[in-house]
């Protein structure tokens, strides 16, 4: 088998490349740098010009890109894509997910269950991996306790979200109402029924009170997107409402380059490096957190 594969900086690409190298799985790879996602000509001829030098029996990325689905469409080459986003950060995604040459694969259930319900076959679901060799190599210095030890960790960012923004130009009602969602979500855990209450009339006022305060197509969100930054909103919220009750009991390191009024008492320790760093603070960590983005709902994140 020889794959194509198209890297961009992803976490788990030097895994995925050590991996199949290991189980002697040829491929190629070519790196690309996407300033849009859904419109990228120069991108598109070269890419099939790429995949025409060579014969392929796939290409394969992480997480999912519509530019590559079309290349491989008109190619005639399957695309197989791995994704570690939930949800899917994709504009008018639909409009590449369906085609023939898609292997889609998801690591939470729901988001798989609403795209097979809309028709989309070709999304399954497959958990995310560890490099677990990798992982066992690793071994802490007298340095690395000294510097990562603690009782508590946290590896992640707070998530700005524009959520609050999106209510600015809304009337006192609409705005009121949404708020009431966000906050009964905010009490919920296990389910996240926001998506549900984002009804496609509800949406049309949204978009309609958009137009009359900013102009016609001056701006317009999907349901997707303004899910997205609810649960990002609401994400934020609950990581900060914990560290800073954990905070008040026990050390809490934060590996994040934000930092949060409301979080005095937490040590911040800025970023940490994802292949290098994180697992040895999760091996010098007694309790390491995981507050997942509050839209996944069955999924094991990376961390």
């Amino acid at each position: 088998m020889k794959l194509l594969l198209l890297e961009w900086s992803a976490y788990t690409q030097r895994d995925v490349n050590e991996i199949l190298g290991k189980n002697h799985v040829q491929f190629k790879s070519v790196s690309y740098c996407f300033k849009d996602k859904n419109k990228d000509d120069f991108f598109l001829h070269r890419f099939e010009k790429y995949l025409s030098h060579d014969q392929y029996d796939a290409v394969f990325t992480v997480n999912y890109f519509p530019l590559v689905a079309i290349a491989c469409q008109n190619k005639g080459i399957p695309y197989i894509s791995w994704s570690y986003d939930n949800p899917l950060n994709v504009p008018e995604i639909e409009k590449t997910l369906g085609l023939e040459c898609n292997y889609v694969f998801l690591f939470d259930k729901i988001q798989v269950k609403q795209y097979r319900d809309k028709g989309f076959n070709n999304v399954h679901h497959l958990p995310l991996a560890v490099n677990t060799k990798r992982l066992k190599r690793i071994s802490l210095s007298s340095y690395d306790w000294k510097k990562y030890k603690g009782d508590i960790s946290f590896v992640g960012k707070l998530y700005p979200s524009a959520f609050l923004d999106l209510l600015n130009p809304l009337n006192e009602y609409m705005t009121g109402y949404l708020k009431a969602f966000v906050d009964a979500q905010f009490k919920v855990y296990g389910y996240y029924f926001l998506d549900e209450l984002l009804t496609e009339p509800l949406m049309n006022k949204l978009n309609s009170q958009y137009e009359q305060q900013l102009g016609k197509g001056k701006f317009h969100i999907s349901k997707e997107q303004f899910s997205y930054a609810a649960a990002s909103f609401l994400t934020r919220q609950e990581r900060v409402l914990l560290l800073g009750i954990l905070s008040k009991y026990y050390q809490v390191n934060l590996y994040s380059r934000e930092e949060h009024p409301a979080l005095s008492k937490v040590n911040y320790r800025g970023s940490a490096k994802y292949l290098e760093e994180m697992p040895k603070i999760f091996m010098a960590s007694k309790i390491n957190l995981n507050i997942t983005l509050k839209i996944l709902q069955t999924g094991i994140p990376l961390r």
